[in-house]
């Protein structure tokens, strides 16, 4: 048949018009679904935008709290400090007052007993009746003379009469007192100095007893405000490194924040980008189908029949042929898994390589198996987990219950830092597992974005291509139908599209048709079109290059500072680690006196519950969660793999 060529053509148009309406059907419904998506994406990025915000004044009041309580220690451990150098100070006093007494008393008992005893001879002495001269010349007497000379004791009188007494004799008129009356002087002033003498040892004992009772009240006051110091010392280092990580978790948070608020901008651009997009691509597929229902009335046309019987080529030599898109099964399969995501960045990486024209749907369900697998294992590490968590758990409770004594301020103080250090560690780890899956996931999509700019190049190969063959056809056909527009050419640059028309030449001689020129127009209109659905097909490709190209940037400096964003917090993490590390070595020194099997038990505990109370939590969750993104993904599998899933 002659006009096999031009059949296939509107056969090929015809389909083209169904697809073409299939494909605004479905687009319309993706696009909802998008849209619906944005709305989501909106919604999350809010959630996490406001949880951020709350975070963030938690952590504001919290290190305002903990800054005031750090200062107020500052103040006491001052206070306390002043106060421990004055007892020290009162009880150095005391000691130098108490040894002036002590030795003012040597000195004063002694002085008294010798005048006591003198007194106590002089008074046998002249109680025998021994002369005023002689015994005024015996020891006792000089002795009794000093004392009457320098005791300050004695009144002035009776220092005179002894003093009278002693010498034998007293000045022209006055009375000499006699030895009776000597006597009685002397027993007075021995009684005196004798009370005198209990005065001064009863003074010493309570001036001892005041000393002793001052010094170890004072002791008692030193050892109370150093215990009070080495205790509020603990209390305001753990709350420096408290403030030190709350600190860089603010800044961390803070960072997330802005991240999260940079994605929502994104977002919004994106949606704003596709809801434009959609818009023209209506406007396009509106004049696409007006052109495609022109064309085929026009190749369908009587006349046009007539002529394409009598010039088109054997069934041999064919145009253009159109393949049929998958892009109805990767846009289904795209819904389900964006109806799924979730926190997971897999998800995310899988949407990508769905939606990207180079990868084939065999390794798009490649990666689908991939993650379901690891869907699986860390559903079973996580049901693992659980139950060595709760089993432990118990055990510790037990053990501590049976070694619970007393591990006072310290053993708090090893506790929190040792759960600081927990979550820490927790911490690094996360941070490191999703620097890998960030490298990984930026690797895959390198590779997919190399493969979609090779697929772009080849397309704009082949269409170039094709243009050329049909407007080499479209020259020979003015050659036979319009002279005056046909472009010579030189023979040796003939291409190789061009010589398969040299080769049917003999299909397209001159004809003395009358109606040629008139009706060679529909079929040079039909090229035209044909070249113009290639342009526009090469300008689609270029948009989208383009696109995916932006896309692809955004992704990479997104994931680039995301990535630097990690890095830092982790380097935040190590420097916190290493200080909570050298703190607890610097207080394991001063507790490894206390019950060991106490310590290691409560240790025990604290690193049991930092590790699972966070999974206990979530553990329903994480479930849930990973078991609807299992769901999607198998959907997700079927419809790639040619099952006719709807949802």
């Amino acid at each position: 048949q002659s006009t096999w060529a031009i059949r296939r053509v509107v056969t090929m148009l015809e389909k083209m018009q169904k697809k073409v309406i299939a494909e605004g059907e479905q687009e319309k419904k993706v696009f909802d679904e998008v849209m619906c998506s944005c709305e989501t994406g909106r919604t999350n990025f809010g959630e996490s935008i406001t949880a951020a915000t709350a975070k963030i004044a938690e952590l504001k009041t919290r290190l305002e709290k903990d800054t005031s309580e750090h200062d107020q220690l500052v103040a006491d451990l001052s206070q306390h400090t002043a106060d421990r150098t004055a007892a020290k100070n009162t009880m150095a006093q005391a000691d130098s007052v108490r040894e002036q007494e002590a030795a003012q008393f040597a000195k004063d008992e002694p002085n008294l007993q010798n005048n006591i005893a003198a007194l106590a001879g002089a008074i046998t002495a002249i109680a025998k009746g021994r002369g005023e001269a002689a015994f005024a010349q015996t020891e006792t007497g000089k002795a009794l003379k000093n004392i009457m000379a320098n005791s300050a004791a004695i009144n002035e009188g009776d220092r005179h009469d002894v003093l009278a007494f002693l010498a034998g004799a007293a000045p022209p008129g006055e009375y000499v007192p006699q030895s009776q009356e000597i006597s009685g002087i002397l027993k007075q002033i021995k009684d005196n100095m004798e009370k005198e003498l209990a005065d001064v040892q009863a003074t010493e004992a309570t001036a001892i007893k005041q000393h002793a009772e001052l010094m170890a009240a004072k002791t008692k006051e030193v050892a109370a405000l150093t215990e009070s110091i080495e205790k509020k010392l603990g209390r305001k280092g753990l709350l420096a490194e408290e403030i030190a990580q709350m600190s860089d978790d603010l800044d961390g948070t803070q960072r997330q924040l802005e991240e999260s608020q940079k994605f929502l901008a994104d977002l919004e651009k994106d949606c704003k980008v596709r809801q434009v997009e959609y818009e023209q691509r209506v406007k396009t597929r509106g004049e696409e189908l007006k052109a495609l229902t022109e064309t085929v009335k026009i190749l369908n046309d009587d006349d046009a029949l007539e002529l394409f019987r009598k010039t088109l080529p054997s069934p041999a030599a064919s145009f253009l042929q159109v393949e049929a898109s998958a892009k109805a099964l990767r846009v289904r399969a795209l819904r389900i898994v964006s109806e799924a995501r979730s926190s997971n960045p897999g998800l995310d990486f899988i949407a990508l390589a769905i939606q990207g024209k180079a990868n084939g749907f065999g390794k798009v369900i490649a990666m689908i198996d991939e993650m379901s697998k690891m869907l699986t294992g860390d559903q079973l590490d996580d049901d693992k987990k659980k139950e060595d968590c709760l089993k432990q758990i118990k055990a510790s409770n037990d053990e501590i219950k049976h070694l619970e004594s007393s591990s006072g301020d310290l053993q708090t103080v090893l506790d929190e830092a040792q759960m600081a250090l927990d979550g820490v560690n927790v911490e690094i780890r996360a941070l490191e597992k999703d620097i890998r899956v960030l490298d990984k996931s930026v690797t895959d999509a390198t590779k997919v974005r190399k493969e979609e700019n090779l697929e772009y190049t080849n397309v704009m190969a082949s269409d170039s291509a094709a243009k050329e063959l049909i407007n080499f056809a479209k020259n020979r056909m003015n050659q036979f139908y319009n002279p005056q527009l046909y472009k010579h050419a030189k023979k040796e640059e003939l291409s190789a599209q061009q010589r398969i028309y040299e080769n049917h030449a003999d299909l397209l001689q001159e004809s003395d048709d009358p109606h040629r020129h008139e009706s060679s127009s529909g079929v040079i209109a039909m090229m035209d079109l044909l070249i113009a659905e290639l342009d526009k097909e090469m300008q689609e490709a270029t948009v989208d290059e383009a696109n995916a190209k932006e896309i692809f940037e955004r992704m990479l400096k997104d994931s680039q500072e995301k990535r630097a964003t990690d890095l830092a917090l982790m380097g935040d993490r190590q420097s916190a680690k290493a200080a909570i590390e050298a703190n607890l070595q610097s207080h394991g020194d001063n507790h490894r006196s206390l019950e060991k099997q106490l310590v290691a038990a409560k240790e025990h505990s604290a690193a049991l519950h930092s590790d699972c109370d966070w999974l206990l939590q979530n553990y329903d969750a994480r479930k849930e969660a990973r078991a609807n993104e299992k769901d999607a993904l198998s959907k997700a599998k079927a419809v790639l793999s040619g099952a006719d899933y709807e949802q």
